[in-house]
């Protein structure tokens, strides 16, 4: 760089490996980066870290910040590697710095380019964007994110397919089964008591039941499991309450802290509508949602009825589940 009669050279940038980055590679071209969603702000603040820095401790600053401490003198003229690690750190940082409104603001484009939302957007789209961004903006690393991580709130009921003669699911947002996942249960016996060490209720045990099963769904997310049907049971609530019939279900992800639970009621109980429990549920659509409909084409004859018992793991008609409130 030549400015009146004084000289500097910059040092070359390069990636990994030490190999010099070429103005070909996509690593060199700014709205790679844009379109990832970096905020110009990080990319900023990166780039200047390649050959400058406002500070022995300090990585992240704002641009008046940089342009305050600025001074050619300290520019070092030694190569440095692009790391896009560090970059995304840098623009997580600038990402922490903002308000959710501004976050929200700025993902808007991605959300619009991928179909999340409309444009304009809806006021529906609109408000339930309002409530869902804080509960990924502590997460989110770049902007085209949250696409990803907010899509599943916004697909609309037509195209959430379903085939209600097929056999019980795990499903996706869409309706789309989920394979290779570990389902656990566990219940009561026929007579409405759990095998369990503090379970008082005077119905007898039965030998040949332990009460618990795993398996895993099948690569279109189906899964069956074969059980007696428990029985309802008294639970010291206001004196006369009952448990209506039901099974508890564990969804797992990648590791058994990942756990969603929920329950599974039985068609045509009419103990179902008088549970104390049930009745903290205020979506009657959630309920519906718990529970399985008798499926007599797929009943062994003269051995065993069937029910089908879906569970939706996102989106506006997503299973109810205990541990997870804020995702129904």
């Amino acid at each position: 760089m030549q400015q009146g009669g004084s000289g500097m050279c910059l040092g070359l940038l390069g990636e990994e490996g030490n190999k010099k980055l070429s103005k070909r590679d996509p690593q060199a071209h700014a709205l790679a980066y844009r379109d990832q969603g970096f905020l110009p702000e990080g990319l900023l603040n990166y780039v200047a870290l390649l050959g400058w820095a406002i500070a022995a401790d300090r990585d992240v600053f704002t641009l008046e910040e940089m342009v305050e401490a600025f001074d050619i003198a300290d520019v070092n003229a030694n190569p440095a590697r692009f790391d896009l690690k560090k970059a995304e750190a840098i623009n997580t940082a600038h990402l922490r710095m903002l308000p959710v409104e501004e976050i929200t603001h700025r993902a808007l484009p991605f959300l619009k380019a991928a179909g999340v939302v409309g444009d304009p957007v809806r006021d529906a789209d609109a408000q339930l964007l309002e409530l869902a961004m804080p509960l990924v903006a502590e997460r989110v690393n770049k902007l085209a994110e949250v696409a990803d991580m907010l899509g599943f709130l916004f697909v609309d009921e037509a195209e959430f397919t379903r085939d209600e003669a097929d056999v019980a699911k795990l499903l996706d947002e869409t309706g789309r089964g989920v394979p290779d996942a570990l389902l656990e249960f566990w219940q009561a016996n026929a007579g409405g008591r759990y095998r369990h060490k503090k379970e008082t209720y005077l119905a007898p045990l039965d030998p040949n039941f332990g009460g618990c099963g795993r398996t895993l769904t099948d690569a279109d997310g189906s899964y069956r499991l074969r059980t007696i049907k428990p029985g309802a049971y008294p639970w010291p609530n206001t004196g006369n309450d009952w448990r209506p019939a039901h099974i508890h279900f564990s969804v797992f992800g990648h590791a058994f802290a990942q756990r969603l639970i929920t329950q599974m009621y039985f068609e045509g109980d009419p103990m179902i509508w008088k549970c104390p429990i049930v009745e903290t549920i205020p979506s009657h659509d959630a309920i519906e949602q718990l529970i399985a409909l008798l499926d007599m084409d797929n009943a062994v004859p003269m051995d065993a009825r069937a029910y089908k018992f879906d569970i939706v793991l996102r989106g506006r008609r997503s299973t109810l589940f205990e541990n997870r409130k804020e995702g129904n």
